[in-house]
């Protein structure tokens, strides 16, 4: 057989090897850049699979070395084929380690997919980065061409197999040369045989152990498109081999192929260039167009003077290929041909070059085919079976005739022949006229005009459509069959009824309406129109006088307005069926047309509402039942009493627009009505549909109040009765109103005070209290006056007010209510004045169980009187917002602070500009600045200054220590496991108020605590003027000797061993610049800051006091 170059007897074989391929490798020897383990490895390929089928492709991999390699690698690389080439994932695990001496079959799997190309395996050991081994791999094996597969033939034996081999290998000279021989199964009836195997050229089997099967099929029972690959071992020193194949049978040979095949040993000592071409046999046609062409020198010298030829009609597209191809360097040519040519056949390319040694050509077979050109034409019209009627007042029709290419190649010349009378063609408005030539697939239109206005009865024709195709313009047509009519133009008339009859009840009433729609889809007028109906029940029937016209123009139409009903009581229910016939003239000179339609409605039997009433229930009255033996009671003045009716329809269809007309009888009125008026109309359902209507009796006056309920009249709608009707209702309710006198009602009618701190309306309740100053000395008067009213029916004789017990400091002033007639209906009105002293037992300052003892509880009050039932022991509630909460007047006592008008500085021991001083006593000195100051109230009492030092008991004397509570502690204020109680403290405990005497409306500034008498409540400032500085020694500090420097004071206390001596100026006794003494702002906002505070001020600093309103009436000198 010859090679696969010559291409001579396709139909007999095929011829492809693979040779042993070393990247940068000639003769055997490698020239890789760098030692690795693939430096022994060498890769055996087939030269040319089969494409198009799902194959799997040997490739041999071999270790030349004399140490096992591992940690192998392989990918497939510059796939050309779309077949997804890759390795399969077993194959790559067995090839993973390959023994010194030995090889390992790897498989590439090409898919059905492929087509025409080439590929390359690549391979790398363990140190090269296995996801980059398609641009660092260290060794590839020779480029492997998948070619077209071969044409099948009907050849038995050796002669139905296609061999793929290479036609020159250089030897490998350290020993044997390995090259792959395939054997494709090419033929249908090959014959009788199991397997394949390789014979000399004489026919003699070669021995089994010069080749080895590396294919994945079985080597028996082979069918056509079988392939069996053989890696053969070339003895050292050959400079050819010979092969034939052979089918054999249970191992005797049955058909030896009738060519023997050679393949071309090169020393490799000799330099010679070897171009692979691949793929060299393929096939381009209107889906593949372009081939992408791997030219590769698997010699060991370069190739050169490298020109490449395509011959016609092929084109070359791109190439990398230069005129020079070094030893395992490759270049890529891509060819195409114009896929819409009308051209098939078989060409080739020519490979020019020079081997090194001489001029050499190589081809590859190449198969094309174009278009064939074929004639198609595909007719349609906008009417699809050509048919054409017009009449004689519309006597032209026009189709749209569309032509559509459906062959293979361009076609033109469209003429339209054998035209019949009253027809033509033109392209009018044609948006794509057939004026040129149709790709395939293209359309374009023309129109078919036919114009009659002569009566013409039906009548047939051909049109026959001449036009070319091709290149070559060959001649063809098209037949198209026609069918055309001239009628007579007349009206044609439709009816349609577009809306529903409603049903009618047989009241004589209702009727019904619907729509006839009249349309004439004529060319000619309808007239004389006349509508009519006909049938049984068509007196139910007609149609309004805003109906159907006498005329009706060509393609329009009218609305007739039909009337059903109405209909008599002596019309039965059921439905009622009539034809509505509507004659006309179709044509002037022709007979009358009827249009005809059946029309149908349903009457329905009238039924009637049955209304009832009943009473059904009352509320109020006192005795009775209201009967005329037994009227309902109810006192005069009483709440008003009510009867209930409830109206009820027990018939069998619904009252609409129910509704209860009519005036009650005197005395009654309608309080709640459910059953509509005339305004609010409702519906009584059928069947015990109901409603109430509720009437109130009025019981100021005492009198007979009977209720005629036929005064009221019930109205409604119903089917019997659609204008409406009436019935009045019927029955009555007897009653009487009974005289009685209403009992007297006292009530407070005002709530006055007077002399209060505080006494507008809202004074007096637990949020804002009363207040008076208390003062023993000084007696001053607050009152508080109630007035008390008969807003009752009767006089209250005799009335008189009593309180048995008087909260502190409260008496009576004046007793007006005593033993007094209150008139009924507030005729009078009566007045007790009750007042306070701030002259009162200084407990009343303070809280006992959470109140104080001063609040003044109206409920104590007691009343007497007699409306004709005596009435004693009896309370009287205080209007809400008058000056009380739940019936008590909040009331309390305060005592004053003010602030000194005189400043002074710390250092109060020896303060000979103190009045009454004392040498040695700051405290005393300081209560002594107090009394004889500007600002000190003339009321008789004593003030001593709010200014503190110390905190020990056992440690005290009068005039120099002065402290709320004693003691350690850091739980709270004056809380602590060890706190004492204070000592020589000027504020009272038990929450006593405590107000600024610097302010007009005296401010609230703090309340007391229940124990030591420390200000737990904040309120207002003390009314001067702000960062006005006090004296105070008190701080708001916790208690923290460790501190830097020591925190001593905690809130109520000054204690005197401090480190510093800098929070009370060293009790007091201190004028030095450099100590400080704690102070606060008598005209700061309403806090502790006010009181106490971190702040401090040097000690030779003048600042005012905070003097304290005492109990006691002198002053105590110290001894």
């Amino acid at each position: 057989m010859k090679n696969i170059n010559n291409l001579t007897i396709w139909k007999y074989l095929v011829l492809c090897i693979t040779s042993i391929a070393f990247i940068g490798c000639s003769s055997g020897k490698c020239n890789t850049a760098s030692a690795n383990q693939t430096s022994n490895l060498s890769i055996s390929v087939p030269t040319s699979y089969p494409a198009g089928m799902a194959v799997d492709v040997p490739v041999v991999v071999n270790n030349n070395g004399a140490t096992s390699v591992s940690g192998l690698h392989y990918a497939v690389i510059n796939d050309t084929t779309a077949g997804n080439v890759t390795i399969t994932p077993d194959s790559a695990k067995t090839c993973l380690t390959i023994p010194a001496g030995q090889h390992c079959t790897l498989m590439a799997h090409v898919a059905s997919t492929s087509h025409a190309g080439s590929f390359t395996i690549a391979v790398n050991d363990s140190s090269a980065n296995k996801t980059t081994l398609s641009t660092t791999y260290k060794l590839t094996s020779n480029v492997i061409g998948l070619v077209q597969k071969p044409v099948a033939t009907t050849e038995s034996g050796g002669n139905g197999i296609v061999t793929f081999y290479p036609n020159q290998v250089v030897a490998n000279e350290s020993g044997v040369t390995q090259v792959i021989i395939t054997a494709f199964v090419n033929s249908t009836s090959i014959g009788n045989y199991t397997n394949i195997i390789l014979t000399d050229s004489a026919g003699n089997p070669l021995p089994s152990s010069s080749y080895s099967i590396v294919s994945s099929n079985v080597n028996n029972n082979l069918t056509t498109n079988s392939i069996v690959s053989f890696l053969v071992n070339i003895p050292a020193g050959s400079s050819q081999f010979q092969f034939n194949v052979a089918t054999t049978q249970n191992g005797n040979n049955i058909a030896v192929a009738n060519n023997s095949q050679t393949i071309v040993i090169t020393n490799s000592q000799q330099q010679v260039g070897i171009l692979a071409v691949a793929p060299n046999y393929f096939t381009l046609n209107s889906s593949y167009e372009s081939q992408i062409i791997t030219l590769s020198n698997t010699g060991n010298s370069s190739l050169t003077t490298l020109n490449i030829t395509p011959n016609s009609p092929l084109e070359k597209v791109t190439s990398d290929c230069g005129s020079q191809l070094a030893a395992g360097a490759s270049c890529r040519y891509i060819v195409t041909f114009n896929k819409n040519s009308e051209i098939s056949g078989t060409t080739t390319i020519l490979f020019d070059y020079n081997d090194g040694q001489q001029a050499r050509n190589s081809t590859a077979t190449v198969n094309y085919q174009g278009i064939i050109p074929l004639a198609g034409l595909e007719i349609t019209s906008s009417n699809s079976n050509f048919d054409f009627t017009t009449r004689t007042n519309t006597p032209t029709q026009t189709n749209i005739v569309t032509l559509k290419n459906t062959g293979s190649v361009a076609e033109s010349n469209f003429q339209f022949t054998n035209l019949p009378n009253y027809f033509s063609i033109n392209t009018t408005n044609i948006a794509n006229p057939c004026t040129h030539a149709l790709a395939p697939q293209e359309s374009c239109s023309v129109n078919l005009v036919y114009t009659n206005n002569l009566i013409t009865p039906e009548t047939t024709a051909t049109i026959v459509l001449n036009y070319t195709y091709g290149k070559a313009n060959i001649s063809a047509s098209s037949n198209i069959a026609l069918t055309y009519q001239t009628l007579q133009s007349q009206a044609i008339l439709a009816l349609q009824q577009t809306t529903q009859l409603n049903s009618i009840y047989n009241n004589n009433s209702e009727s019904s309406s619907a729509r006839i729609v009249v349309t004439n889809t004529g060319d000619e007028s309808a007239t004389n129109l006349a509508p009519l109906f006909a049938g049984t029940d068509a007196g139910l029937f007609n149609i309004l006088a805003n109906g159907c016209s006498s005329n009706l123009a060509p393609n329009s139409s009218e609305s007739c307005i039909m009337q059903f009903g109405p209909a008599s009581s002596s019309v039965s229910a059921g439905t009622k069926n009539a034809t509505f016939n509507l004659s006309y003239i179709a044509y002037p000179s022709a007979q009358t047309t009827i249009a005809t339609l059946d029309v149908a409605g349903i009457v329905n039997t009238a039924q009637s509402a049955v209304i009832s009433e009943s009473a059904s229930g009352n509320s109020g009255f006192s005795s009775g039942n209201g009967t005329s033996a037994t009227p309902y009671t109810v006192d005069q003045n009483a709440a008003a009493p009510t009867v209930t009716y409830t109206i009820t329809n027990t018939g069998s269809v619904d009252a609409t627009s129910f509704y209860i007309s009519g005036t009650p009888s005197a005395g009654w009125t309608i309080a709640t009505n459910n059953c509509g008026t005339n305004l609010s109309k409702v519906t009584l359902a059928a069947n015990t549909g109901s409603c109430t209507i509720t009437l109130s009796l009025s019981t100021s006056t005492a009198t007979t109040r009977n209720l005629d309920i036929s005064s009221l009249t019930a109205n409604w709608i119903d089917q019997d009765s659609p204008s409406g009707q009436t019935q009045a209702l019927s029955g009555t309710i007897y009653a009487t109103v009974n005289s009685t006198a209403l009992p007297a009602n006292i009530v407070v009618n005002n709530v006055s005070t007077t002399g209060f701190i505080s006494n507008s309306e809202s004074d007096g309740t637990s949020a804002a209290p009363l207040a008076l100053k208390y003062n023993a000395n000084q007696e001053s008067m607050a009152t508080l006056s109630i007035q008390y009213q008969n807003s009752g029916g009767s006089d209250a004789t005799g009335f008189t007010s009593n309180l048995a017990i008087f909260p502190s400091g409260w008496s009576l002033d004046t007793h007006g209510c005593n033993n007094i007639t209150l008139t009924k209906e507030s005729g009078n009105s009566c007045t007790d004045v009750y007042k306070f002293s701030s002259n009162a037992e200084s407990a009343a300052l303070q809280k006992v169980n959470g109140a104080y003892p001063t609040n003044f509880n109206s409920s104590n009050i007691k009343f007497s009187w007699n409306d004709g039932t005596s009435h004693s022991n009896q309370s009287v509630d205080l209007p809400a917002g008058t000056h009380n909460t739940n019936n008590i007047v909040y009331t309390n006592y305060f005592l004053t602070i003010f602030v000194s008008n005189t400043t002074h500085n710390a250092n109060f021991a020896t303060a000979i500009d103190i009045t009454g001083a004392q040498s040695g006593k700051p405290i005393y000195n300081a209560d002594m600045l107090c009394a004889n100051d500007s600002n000190k109230p003339n009321d008789g009492y004593i003030y001593k200054a709010l200014i503190a030092y110390g905190n020990d008991l056992n440690n005290v004397a009068l005039g120099e220590k002065r402290f709320a509570c004693g003691g350690n502690f850091n739980t709270g204020i004056c809380s602590g496991p060890d706190v004492t109680s204070g000592y020589d403290w000027v504020l009272q405990p038990s929450y006593v108020q405590y107000r600024s005497d610097n302010s007009n409306n005296l401010n609230i500034v703090g309340t007391t605590d229940a124990t030591y008498g420390y200000i737990y409540s904040y309120k207002n400032n003390f009314g001067t003027a702000a960062s006005t500085i006090v004296w105070t020694g008190l701080s708001n500090t916790g208690y923290n000797p460790s501190a830097t420097p020591p925190s001593y004071n905690y809130n109520w206390m000054s204690p005197e061993s401090q480190a510093t001596g800098n929070l009370s100026c060293t009790g007091w006794i201190d004028s030095d610049s450099d100590n400080r003494g704690r102070v606060a702002d008598a005209g700061g906002l309403p806090s502790y800051n006010r009181i106490y505070s971190l702040n401090v001020r040097a000690c030779n600093s003048t600042y005012a006091l905070y003097c304290v309103q005492q109990l006691a009436v002198q002053p105590q000198p110290p001894q």
